[in-house]
């Protein structure tokens, strides 16, 4: 179900105080799926995603869009513990310009033939 631009607006764009005007509007946003094995780094991931956001929130403007998925799409637990709660499984991620793995301390053991299929595809 495609999103209107003022649910993208939310959901993208975090509020504060910082803002810097691009000298021209984005014509598409770029898009990013995140696919977390189990016991990812929580560092990976938020290394990652944090700059999409800040990028975001300082032009005011939807720069970045991203989706993160688990292999199932139930919640998957990061290697300090904290669950977190995938938009989809692998068999639902929509096509995008990036997809990045975030793996983890046994990157091994949670690398299914599922994923390895599925980012042979990407």
């Amino acid at each position: 179900m495609p999103q209107s631009v003022a649910d993208d607006s939310e959901r993208y764009i975090a509020r504060g105080i910082a803002h810097v005007k691009l000298a021209t509007p984005v014509r598409a946003p770029i898009t990013v799926s995140f696919v977390l094995m189990p016991r990812f780094t929580m560092l990976a991931f938020t290394s990652a995603i944090e700059p999409l956001r800040v990028a975001n929130q300082l032009t005011e403007q939807v720069l970045f869009k991203w989706r993160i998925h688990s292999e199932s799409g139930a919640p998957i637990t990061c290697s300090n513990g904290v669950p977190l709660l995938p938009d989809a499984p692998l068999s639902e991620a929509l096509a995008s310009d990036y997809v990045l793995v975030c793996g983890g301390v046994e990157p091994d053991a949670g690398c299914s033939a599922e994923l390895t299929d599925w980012l042979r595809k990407q």
